[in-house]
């Protein structure tokens, strides 16, 4: 889910932006023809050297045929006067330099610090390029080392749902899933903060407020609401990835592409297992027309109350989408959203539970433990609110000045 938006006083980053599709591309101020080309792609690399040495000999070939005494007088130069050659030479170096493609002045961007939602199409073939139907959350920040808790020694584990989990990642770094409660954290930390302190339009909850059914028949008055990538399945970026199963994808100008598709381990149980007790529903950033047909397997029994789409999303900044409960017509003390991105529901940090990003992990397990989480504190509490905050605490984390002091004063 992507946001754009100004960092806070303690963080500071400036990084360079280039156009190869990794970050938010800048903008040139200089005629394209002249423009220098950044990629990693190297096959680019050798077309756009070629087509430089190319220009830079016809610039030679046309300063020989504009000036031809020129020429003979530089080819002549070694029995001529060593102050003759020396002025011919820097007359010549001088007109060349004048014909040489500018390179362009490089700009420095504030960073955005918006958590990473890179288009799936990033590493498919040309095709996929044209499409933007599936919001993912890209791993692209070094975990933090937490080396002050590490080297304390054990202390006593929580048996809450992911506290205890991410206690142990930091305490334990060799275990398979350290680097990514490691990062899933510092990103918390990050950006939490600064998608709370963005102003909401009002006006665009007012316009996308849903009218969703109250369904009575439940033994508790509780609506979970899933968010899909990362969350529940993983949709692969790179077509030759192993998958559980593909789906075809037709967009309106008629393309059809093909999305492989990794199911979390407990998905599906716990979707039906959940709607036998209470309200859920899916709440994706991503398009519909790909979104209908991964939840169509994920629920094949239309065990799921409602399903909400990118249309429903807040735009904040540059057009970049948050999850924001106010569209929802239910009391929020017994709503409650699960997202793997934590800044997702940063304004309704009492109502969010944070969750493992979801890969490619066979032996993930997350799903689990929060279904017992779900059953024991959340679905028999009149309020959901005051049990999130005091068991997650992600409220505090910008009360800290860096993202080790928060772990150690609110999780150890």
């Amino acid at each position: 889910m992507e946001i754009n938006c100004k960092l806070p006083p303690r963080i500071t980053m400036n990084p360079l932006y280039y156009s190869n599709g990794a970050r938010p591309v800048i903008q040139y101020r200089i005629n394209p023809n002249e423009q220098r080309r950044y990629t990693t792609d190297l096959e680019a690399m050798r077309k756009y050297s070629k087509s430089q040495n190319s220009q830079k000999q016809n610039d030679d070939n046309g300063n020989q045929q504009n000036n031809p005494q020129k020429s003979i007088g530089i080819a002549r130069a070694n029995t001529a006067d060593k102050q003759q050659l020396e002025d011919s030479k820097n007359q010549y170096n001088s007109n060349r330099d004048n014909k040489k493609p500018q390179q362009p002045q490089l700009f420095k961007v504030q960073s955005q610090a918006k958590p990473i939602f890179e288009n799936f199409s990033k590493y498919q073939s040309q095709k996929l390029k044209n499409h933007s139907f599936v919001t993912q959350h890209q791993q692209n920040e070094k975990p933090h080392s937490f080396k002050q808790i590490a080297q304390k020694g054990p202390s006593q584990i929580s048996h809450l749902y992911y506290v205890g989990d991410l206690q142990n990642a930091i305490l334990n770094q060799k275990s398979q899933s350290s680097a990514l409660f490691r990062e899933h954290i510092q990103s918390s930390f990050t950006y939490i903060p600064i998608i709370k302190n963005l102003q909401i339009d009002q006006e665009q909850i007012k316009k996308k407020l849903l009218n969703i059914p109250l369904n009575l028949n439940k033994k508790y008055n509780k609506t979970i609401i899933f968010d899909m990538d990362e969350t529940l399945i993983h949709c692969n970026e790179d077509e030759n990835d192993k998958c559980q199963f593909k789906i075809d994808i037709q967009f309106e100008d008629g393309e059809i592409i093909e999305a492989g598709i990794n199911i979390r381990n407990f998905a599906k149980e716990i979707i039906q297992k959940l709607s036998d007790q209470c309200e859920v529903m899916i709440f994706t950033a991503s398009q519909d027309v790909y979104a209908n047909k991964v939840i169509n397997i994920l629920d094949p029994n239309n065990k799921l109350s409602y399903r909400i789409f990118r249309e429903s999303c807040i735009s904040v900044g540059d057009n970049n989408l948050i999850k924001h409960l106010g569209v929802l017509n239910r009391d929020l003390k017994n709503v409650v959203l699960i997202d793997n991105s934590s800044y997702s529901f940063a304004h309704h940090l009492e109502n969010g539970i944070p969750i493992l990003p979801y890969y490619h992990d066979d032996k993930d397990n997350q799903l689990i433990k929060l279904y017992r989480y779900l059953c024991q504190n959340i679905l028999p509490v009149d309020d959901v609110r005051p049990v999130i905050l005091s068991h997650f605490k992600l409220d505090k984390l910008n009360q800290y000045e860096s993202v080790e002091e928060a772990v150690q004063n609110l999780y150890f």
